[in-house]
């Protein structure tokens, strides 16, 4: 299962393990000087990284190679390879490389940020503002005033103060009014 990458930023892996190519179990601890790494986008060609920062060695046969917002531009599959057959086996790790957004909804600023972008999308779908749910909520939690201008219901916004929007309201003469709806918890 390939790990995710946030579109265009550095990050440095810990690239591994590198074994020995004649004995296959032996860690490799001296490649970093002479390690070239390779990159394939959505299964394109093998090319350079483009990243100019040193390869370090970390533990257990592991490398730790950056990777510069130009090697993470490409939204899709990513596979980082190092080949030497001379002196040890290869190595490639494969990443999925997403958008900047997906990744901090699900990374960085975590489910509350996806709470938030939800209540904020339009009802009618396809875009932010608008009719959103958080308005449609609203009418359910907030102060409901249906004097102050006959014929409509004004709903307020989280202070009770501030005006959200307004409804068409149909009155009935045998019925009950109710004058306001203000939650008081």
């Amino acid at each position: 299962m390939s790990q995710w990458l946030k579109q265009s930023t550095s990050v440095t892996l810990s690239l591994g393990p590198f074994l020995d190519k004649p004995a296959g179990v032996t860690e490799e601890a001296g490649l970093a000087g002479t390690m070239v790494v390779k990159l394939s986008k959505n299964g394109g060609a093998l090319g350079a990284r483009n990243s100019a920062t040193a390869i370090s060695y970390d533990a257990a046969g592991n490398y730790l190679v950056e990777l510069d917002a130009t090697d993470t531009n490409t939204l899709g599959r990513l596979r980082v390879q190092v080949n030497a057959a001379a002196t040890h086996l290869p190595v490639w790790q494969d990443f999925t490389v997403v958008p900047s957004d997906v990744w901090d909804l699900l990374f960085a600023t975590g489910l509350a940020a996806i709470a938030d972008k939800l209540l904020g999308r339009n009802i009618a779908g396809s875009s932010d503002g608008g009719r959103t749910v958080t308005s449609a909520l609203r009418s359910l939690r907030n102060k409901v005033d249906t004097v102050s201008v006959p014929g409509k219901a004004i709903i307020y916004r989280e202070d009770d103060a501030t005006e959200d929007h307004r409804r068409d309201l149909t009155t009935d003469a045998s019925a009950l009014p109710i004058v306001t709806a203000d939650p008081t918890t």
